[in-house]
């Protein structure tokens, strides 16, 4: 589990492994070929149990070797289908059903197909659209304001960016692809699209996770090695144990940032250089690092990162933010993108919904754009906290309370989140609420503290001791909580 504690990201107890699981399972040599024809075996022998071939379904998503082939023969054969992580399997298969109108859910490693009971109109308005006729995926958002939305993207997408991909990272030649983050989701799945557009995907391999690869690291190969990863990964790799030489890997991280200290623990133990990638579920890959960084020494904004120049073909404009969210220092706006391998919707109440107006995505993401293209982003544009006060509903930033309570020396980290109705709860909270992380004092001396040095609208706040704030593995804090 990924946390932010005291400012900084920290991995909290083991990581998850199944020792059991074949590790071949998770290394894919020849991997294009491996890919397509396994998958279609595996796809076709599944789909036939449930009676029709033609039927869209909702696939449990791991990273081994089951999982990719199903994802690659769903795009060969133009199925549609949505993608949902084993982690989240139980929170979130019944909302997907009920949101899509799919019922069919389908096990690759388990080999199993099972009908789940869903109230849906026939047909699913979505499903008959003419943008979905040859097929796609859904994916889902990482949920960090509730619940994730589901997001639907066509297969020419999905090879287009995985075109693009090949030809930046590994175009003359076969590569090693290490994932070691979801393939459920828009980062590491382009791995697999990487390969399968490649002319040299045939003799390319495929590591779906990091601890199949590091015993690999270190043996000879004159095949470049990329790495998709996260904080999370990056975190989890700084606190083992493992003693390799990492030097000469391509390594990129989706996400927050990585804190310095956790840049500066990579290339001191494994000679690891991480380059950050810049994305969205919707849009797909945005900017990236140039692998030779250097280029960006000496362009600076304190408040902002340098996340590299747009993909080719990818537009990036700033637009004024909607009404109620602060910039910070340096951000000039909201960063708004058109990528040439966009999703084509939001698949809500079984309906397909456009991400905007005018085509571009709103990231949520504070930032600028110099003269040279480069981009830079700061921080997640909030919504403002509401709560009751004299009788008034007041709007408040978050990041100006935070920024108020931080200034208590006792304090070492705070969020205000953004607290979800209920659906049959439509009250305004009576005080906002906070989460703070201050390990050498209690809540009643910080509730004095508050009485004394807020403004009276924030005195009487909710304060709730923490030990670290939840984030999710590409480390973006979960910002919002429900009434309960």
């Amino acid at each position: 589990m990924i946390v932010r504690q005291s400012g900084e990201l920290k991995v909290k107890g083991a990581a998850q492994h199944d020792a059991s699981l074949d590790a071949s399972r998770k290394v894919i040599l020849n991997a294009r070929e491996s890919l397509i024809h396994k998958g279609e075996a595996l796809l076709d022998g599944l789909l036939e149990k449930s009676g029709s071939t033609r039927r869209p379904f909702i696939l449990l998503v791991d990273n081994d070797e089951a999982s990719a082939s199903a994802i690659v023969a769903a795009c060969q054969q133009k199925k549609t289908c949505v993608l949902i992580p084993l982690p989240k399997k139980k929170d979130l298969l019944p909302y997907v059903v009920r949101e899509t109108g799919i019922n069919l859910f389908v096990d690759p490693q388990a080999k199993l197909t099972t009908d789940l009971p869903c109230d849906k109109k026939s047909p699913v308005p979505w499903l008959t659209d003419s943008t979905s006729e040859e097929g796609g995926v859904c994916m889902l958002t990482s949920g960090s304001t509730g619940l994730p939305k589901i997001v639907f993207c066509s297969w020419t997408s999905m090879l287009v960016q995985g075109t693009a991909t090949y030809q930046r990272l590994f175009p003359n030649g076969p590569c090693r692809f290490v994932c070691a983050s979801s393939i459920a989701h828009a980062y590491a799945i382009n791995a697999l699209f990487a390969i399968y557009t490649s002319p040299f995907g045939a003799n390319s391999e495929l590591f779906l996770d990091m601890d199949s690869f590091v015993p690999q690291a270190d043996s000879s190969s004159d095949k470049p090695t990329i790495l998709f990863g996260t904080p999370g990964t990056y975190s989890r790799l700084s606190a083992s144990s493992h003693s390799v030489s990492l030097h000469n890997i391509q390594a990129f991280s989706a996400g927050v940032a990585l804190p310095p200290a956790l840049h500066e623990s990579l290339k001191i133990r494994f000679g690891l250089h991480v380059l950050q990638n810049y994305g969205a579920t919707e849009t797909g890959g945005i900017c990236v690092e140039d692998v030779n960084a250097s280029r960006y020494v000496g362009i600076s904004r304190p408040n902002l990162q340098a996340v590299g120049l747009p993909w080719p073909g990818v537009q990036v404009r700033v637009d004024v933010p909607s009404c109620g969210r602060l910039c910070c220092p340096d951000e000039r706006g909201e960063i708004a993108v058109l990528t040439p391998w966009q999703c084509m919707g939001y698949v809500q109440q079984m309906m397909l919904i456009p991400i905007s107006r005018d085509g571009f995505y709103y990231t949520g993401d504070g930032g600028y754009v110099d003269d040279d293209n480069l981009v830079f982003v700061g921080q997640r544009l909030r919504d403002p906290v509401r709560f009751r006060y004299q009788g008034f509903d007041l709007f408040v930033p978050p990041q100006q309370v935070e920024a108020a309570l931080l200034k208590n020396p006792s304090v070492s980290d705070v969020l205000v989140p953004l607290v979800l109705d209920d659906l049959d709860d439509k009250s305004t909270p009576k005080k906002p609420i906070a989460l703070v992380v201050a390990p050498s004092t209690d809540e009643m001396a910080l509730r004095k503290w508050c009485a004394e040095n807020l403004p009276p609208i924030l005195a009487d706040i909710e304060i709730h001791l923490v030990e670290f704030l939840p984030c999710s593995p590409a480390g973006k804090l979960m910002y919002s909580i429900t009434k309960q």
